[in-house]
């Protein structure tokens, strides 16, 4: 089976008067488009586009397109009715799929290899508070050196609309040289605390704690500024990589 496609965009690149194969268009658009984030969609496309081929190959077999449109209508309910059923299958498989997230996922620990999502060094090997993104939907984990290089990540506008769980290290009940991964905490709820003479990963970072008496104690001793989650934004973390 061959298709000709003139003046039709495929992931990106105009073709004209270019002839591709069933399978190979098929591939280029699904592998381009939206659609590469369902695997059950890909599925529901390609099982589609291969069910078509060998129906019509059924039909021009038993030689059935010859005959009058009644019959060949009468002939097909059948097949349509099966495609639909499991097309249809497929797709309300796929949908479910994209839209129940997982609820909520436990931070994991931070092991001896693992390396900064953002900047690539050993996480361990540094002091201070660390970070976890875990996104909800496919349970990705990213891991960061600091708190600083987490929200750094996080606040870049391409990442904004993941739905991902943040954690950070609850420093009051952490040694700073050695962050305890059993009191990793919402970093949404955490308060933190900015510009103290405390270093983390390669400088500066923002020291974190579950709660505002912690951070203000914290702060009180080693300067800064409490901040909550929401104060935190890219032109905070700019001016505290100058301290």
């Amino acid at each position: 089976m061959r298709v000709d496609v003139t003046g039709i965009n495929v992931t990106g690149t105009r073709f004209t008067g270019t002839r591709l194969k069933g399978a190979e268009l098929i591939g280029s658009w699904v592998k381009g488009s939206w659609v590469e984030r369902s695997w059950m969609m890909r599925a529901w496309i390609i099982g589609s586009w291969i069910t078509g081929s060998w129906m019509k190959r059924s039909l021009i077999k038993e030689s059935w397109i010859k005959r009058s449109p009644v019959k060949v209508s009468w002939k097909m309910t059948p097949w349509i009715c099966w495609v639909a059923v499991l097309n249809l299958s497929l797709l309300l498989t796929a949908c479910g799929d994209e839209q129940h997230p997982l609820t909520s996922i436990a931070p994991l620990a931070i092991e001896g290899g693992d390396e900064c999502h953002l900047c690539g060094m050993i996480i361990r090997e540094f002091p201070g508070p660390k970070g976890e993104a875990i996104e909800t939907r496919h349970g990705r984990v990213a891991k960061f050196c600091s708190t600083r290089d987490m929200l750094s990540w996080w606040l870049q506008p391409e990442h904004q609309s993941l739905a991902a769980q943040l954690y950070v290290h609850d420093m009051a009940r952490s040694d700073w040289q050695h962050p305890d991964d059993r009191h990793l905490i919402d970093a949404t709820k955490a308060f933190y605390v900015a510009g103290s003479r405390l270093r983390g990963a390669m400088g500066p970072t923002l020291a974190s704690f579950a709660g505002r008496g912690s951070a203000e104690s914290f702060a009180r001793e080693h300067g800064g500024t409490v901040l909550r989650f929401d104060q935190i934004n890219l032109e905070v973390l700019q001016q505290l990589s100058l301290h």
